[in-house]
Formats: C-alpha cells, structure tokens, sequence
C-alpha cells in the first residue's frame, strides 16, 4: 500500500508492482485496488463466529507506506465506544452474510459523532491461502 496524490503517482506504483511479475517470472493479473485515503487512527476487530475477540489499535508508520508497526491489544477505548463498535462490526457482517468462521475487519473512525466508519474485511491469512489453493 502507498499513499498516491495524483494518477501519475499511480501509474508509477502500478508499473513497480507489476514490474515484480517480470522480475519474479510469473504473470499477474492486471490490475489495482484503488482506496480513498482517510486520515485518521486505525483498528481492527477479531471476530470468530459473529463473537468479538477482540479489538485492536494499531501503530502506522510514515506516509507514503503507513507500514503497521506496533499494535495495542486490546484497545484502549472506553466500554461504550467497545460496544458500538462490536453492535456494528456484527451487523455489517451479518449484512454481507458472514455469520461463521473467523474474520479480521479493519476500520478508520471517520465520523465518531455519528459512528461513520470505513469497514474493510480481510479473511484471516490461512483461510485465504486455502481459497486460493
């Protein structure tokens, strides 16, 4: 992931990723996932059959790569904010269907007044490697 202000910046990454294939031998599938950026503190939420693990801060580096470089497990949020995340961490997930198994969803508070978040699911690393496979 890096930080783009502008197309060309984008073409630019795009052009080192795919870069790799060559370099690396293999094909890759021509394209890119293109994110707004949003300034902001990040967590995620572990959650295992619609059941909360756990919630967890994370520790970004410098842009442009915003590598995680530490995390706070658990966060240190209030029991409310706790809730709320948790009532719609469970929700959204049940509204795209997925009810059983382990899910990893990182979010960026954009909004807290109004509870607004930007979601992003990820499968945990092995469930997508047996996916793929």
């Amino acid at each position: 992931m890096r930080l783009c202000k502008n197309a060309g910046e984008v073409k630019e990454q795009a052009d080192l990723i795919f870069g790799l294939g060559s370099y690396m031998h293999i094909t890759l599938e021509p394209s890119i996932l293109i994110e707004e950026y949003i300034d902001g503190p990040e967590f995620s939420v572990e959650i295992m059959d619609s059941l909360i693990i756990g919630i967890t801060k994370k520790h970004l580096g410098p842009p442009p790569y915003f590598v995680e470089i530490g995390h706070d497990f658990p966060a240190d949020i209030s029991v409310d904010l706790a809730d709320q995340i948790s009532k719609i961490v469970i929700k959204a997930l049940k509204k795209i269907g997925l009810t059983w198994g382990a899910a990893h969803v990182k979010f960026v508070p954009i909004v807290m007044a109004h509870v607004l978040w930007k979601l992003i699911l990820e499968l945990p690393e092995t469930a997508s490697q047996n996916l793929l496979n």
